[in-house]
């Protein structure tokens, strides 16, 4: 069985060309953990874009998305969780922008995630071709898959 959640690029444009933070009441200017979502096939999450130092996280509904940028590199690094009651796979399409160009673009496939459980990849992105410095990265989470094998 596979369910599709599909996230078109303009509205994740939109909130990171806006600046979107989200802050708690408690403490003006810090960022929070995003709220705990449930997702059912016919409804799409929305995106919860947070910063922690130099790491911009881009969640959506049981994934997230951390970019670091360092002097000549771009850390990524992709999580899933499974918050079913059975064994579960994702399909993560990523992609990174410097707010002009594409810099990086990927699919992570993570596989067998027992339930209850979560697992992550990594990636690191060499930057230091670049000619226009990538400065705070635009993460766009572009479509995630769940199956099961």
């Amino acid at each position: 069985m596979r369910i599709k959640w599909t996230l078109y690029v303009v509205l994740p444009a939109l909130m990171l060309a806006s600046g979107c933070v989200i802050t708690s009441e408690e403490s003006p200017g810090a960022t929070t953990k995003p709220p705990v979502q449930t997702v059912t096939p016919d409804e799409e999450p929305t995106p919860v874009v947070n910063y922690d130092g130099k790491t911009k996280t881009v969640t959506l509904g049981d994934v997230k998305v951390a970019a670091t940028v360092e002097v000549s590199v771009i850390n990524l690094v992709v999580t899933a969780s499974n918050a079913t009651e059975k064994e579960l796979s994702y399909s993560i399409d990523v992609a990174i922008s410097n707010g002009e160009t594409p810099v990086f673009a990927q699919t992570f496939d993570i596989r067998n995630i027992e339930p209850g459980l979560t697992k992550k990849e990594s990636s690191e992105i060499d930057i230091s071709g670049y000619t226009r410095t990538v400065g705070e990265p635009k993460v766009f989470i572009n479509d995630v898959t769940t199956y099961t094998e």
